[in-house]
């Protein structure tokens, strides 16, 4: 691929059209004539801005904004060139809209027509060189500086081994995919030089994770044995309590002889009592009487004197009628039963309790006291009578409670018994519900306290499993981290036995024969065997012009090493000849000559005896004089000057 024409329409202080060779193009011009802008111009034509120099700055401008034309109008440009395939083309640029357009010089069809995006780059320059932006200039493009040697970059790394084994392909590179590596390896929370995890890590982060995982589902698992100990008694408590009779009877049996007992206890109270005041009046009967009177033996069954017997005047009174009816109806005998039911009335009338012996003479003081024994017998009746009310419901609660009422003192006792046992077991029941009641309290707030240890299996199997897959993940970045380190060596053993077969093959001219041998190693850093000491020694310590030679040379070899794959790509030198001395220019010079036989070389210079040297070893070289500003200023000022004149002569 070579360049044949650019027509400038504005690039800087640059305007017009400019013709270039296939082969050695000399362009030169004074100080300020704008070889430099050209040099970028030619480069700009080919690759257009990268979207960092389109990016504006704090400043507000960008690189793309400096290099807009000085005295306005359009800013672009349009080559004329020759592809890799020897197809002419057009490539028109409007730097202003950041638009490019690729045509068919001979039948103006439109091939490629380019606007990025703010952050994509152009990829026109690599169909027209074969090679990015960055692999050009590092190896084809030297700007106005000190000639340094080829810095190892990813993509010329990887554009050489594309070279060496002529087999182009589309990836980013060794140093490239290393530092993708090492970004997700970051990313990862793994540390790129000894693989361990980084403080604060994703990593890290996973394993503190899985181990608070660990402890807490162990902790869970204890806790839950432990409630399951509890829930384990708490059923045999409630078995317990079911085989006493079953929760509701249970409930209900203390109930019942509570009632018995308060309504018992009543009873017998009322009868004390009772027994206290018949003990009084006994006792004071004894008293009064003085012997005289004898008090009834059976109360309870006595009747109080001077009162009719109910019972004995109902029967007499149903003979009577019975006897009545029967006489009149049936038979004349049976009036006898008259005479029975008269017997019945005369056994019932009011007598005394007792017989009472009669004085023979009356005694007021006598009389006094057999009125008192009397007063005495009917209150004593009147208890035995309201005895006989509590001891009946005393009967029918003894009764009640499934006991035999014959011998009240024997169902008293049992009765009592009875009471003690409800007692006891109503104190177990309630001992019972309380153990009941702690255990369900425990388990509920436990239940509510303790983590779910099904819920931590999972969770801490979901830990597990993403980091054994970061794990993997870095496991597989190290092996592919080895594979790229062992191809970036394999890299370097193909293509340094080329640049250290260039080196042994033009060093020996260049120098003058000062240095005869050097190596390259896998940075692409040049070492130079010294003749006073025979070992090995960086350029770095050597003198500025023997850096730029061996330098030169380097980049003329990785260019030629390019050629395969990429092109034979033009190169564009600008003043790489500051350091050598007359010799070493010559040599430098017929170097460069040769190199243009072979490929186009467009070298820019302002020095005359690198011109001089430029003509005698190649006297065809294309030609390019930029002129002075100096004079196209002045000759500015006088054109102004004469069209002021001109019309101040009109008016």
């Amino acid at each position: 691929m070579h360049v044949e024409r650019l027509d400038i329409r504005g690039y800087r202080r640059l305007r017009g059209g400019y013709e270039f060779a296939s082969g050695l193009t000399l362009v030169t011009g004074p100080n300020e004539a704008g070889k430099s802008t050209l040099h970028d111009a030619v480069l700009r034509s080919l690759f257009g801005f990268s979207p960092e120099e389109r990016r504006h700055r704090r400043n507000g401008s960008s690189a793309k904004d400096e290099r807009m034309p000085w005295a306005g109008g359009p800013f672009g440009m349009t080559l004329r060139a020759h592809g890799p395939k020897g197809r002419a083309v057009l490539v028109k640029w409007d730097f202003a809209d950041d638009l490019v357009e690729l045509q068919d010089a001979l039948t103006g069809e439109s091939l490629l027509r380019e606007r990025p995006k703010q952050r994509a780059d152009f990829e026109i320059g690599r169909q027209l060189v074969g090679m990015t932006r960055e692999e050009f200039v590092q190896v084809c493009c030297l700007h106005q500086q000190a000639l340094d040697t080829v810095r190892p970059s990813d993509e010329l790394h990887q554009a050489l081994q594309r070279a060496v084994e002529s087999a182009p392909a589309q990836d980013i590179g060794v140093q490239g995919a290393d530092d993708r590596l090492k970004k997700l390896l970051s990313g990862l929370g793994v540390q790129s030089g000894h693989y361990g995890e980084l403080p604060g890590g994703e990593l890290g982060r996973l394993k503190a994770r899985e181990e608070a995982l660990r402890r807490e589902l162990e902790a869970a698992r204890a806790q839950r044995a432990e409630l399951d100990g509890v829930a384990v008694s708490l059923a045999e408590t409630q078995t317990t309590r079911a085989g006493l009779g079953g929760s509701a009877g249970l409930q209900q049996a203390p109930a019942y002889p509570r009632e018995l007992v308060g309504r018992e206890g009543e009873l017998r109270n009322q009868l004390a009592r009772l027994d206290a005041r018949e003990g009084a009046l006994q006792a004071e009967g004894d008293r009064s009487t003085d012997g005289a009177l004898v008090p009834p033996t059976d109360n309870a069954v006595a009747p109080p004197a001077g009162r009719w017997n109910g019972r004995l005047l109902g029967a007499a009174f149903v003979l009577a009628a019975i006897g009545t009816i029967g006489a009149a109806l049936v038979h004349p005998a049976l009036a006898a039963l008259l005479l029975a039911a008269g017997a019945a009335a005369w056994a019932g009338r009011p007598r005394s309790g007792r017989a009472m012996p009669q004085p023979a003479v009356a005694d007021p003081e006598q009389e006094a006291r057999l009125q008192e024994a009397r007063l005495h017998d009917a209150r004593l009746h009147e208890l035995h009578e309201l005895r006989e009310g509590p001891l009946g419901e005393l009967r029918d609660l003894y009764r009640q409670a499934g006991l035999q009422s014959d011998d009240l003192a024997a169902a008293a006792a049992a009765f009592a018994e009875r009471a003690r046992a409800a007692q006891q077991s109503e104190e177990r029941l309630r001992q019972i519900d309380i153990q009941i009641a702690q255990g369900q309290t425990v388990i509920e707030q436990r239940e509510m306290d303790l983590s779910d240890p099904a819920e931590l299996e999972v969770q801490l199997a979901d830990v597990h499993a993403r980091r054994e897959q970061i794990e993997l993940t870095r496991d597989a970045i190290r092996i592919a981290r080895e594979t790229l380190r062992e191809a970036a060596q394999a890299t370097h053993r193909r293509v340094a036995p080329h640049l250290n077969e260039a080196l042994q093959r033009e060093l020996p001219r260049i120098t003058r024969g000062r240095y005869a041998e050097g190596a390259v190693d896998e940075d692409l850093a040049i070492k130079l065997y010294a003749p006073e000491s025979g070992a090995l020694v960086s350029i770095e310590q050597l003198s500025r012009g023997t850096r730029d030679q061996v330098a030169l040379i380097q980049r003329l070899e990785i260019a030629r090493l390019l050629d395969p794959t990429a092109g034979r790509a033009p190169l564009l030198l600008d003043d790489p000849f500051a350091h050598f001395d007359s010799e070493r220019l010559r040599l430098g010079v017929q170097l460069i000559a040769e190199v243009a036989e072979r490929r186009q070389v467009i070298l820019f210079t302002e020095d005359a005896e690198v011109i001089e040297r430029v003509q005698e070893a190649d006297p065809a070289c294309a030609l390019i004089e930029l002129p002075d500003p100096v004079g196209q200023i002045a000759d500015a000022s006088q054109a102004g000057a004469v069209i002021v004149a001109d019309a101040l002569a009109g008016t």
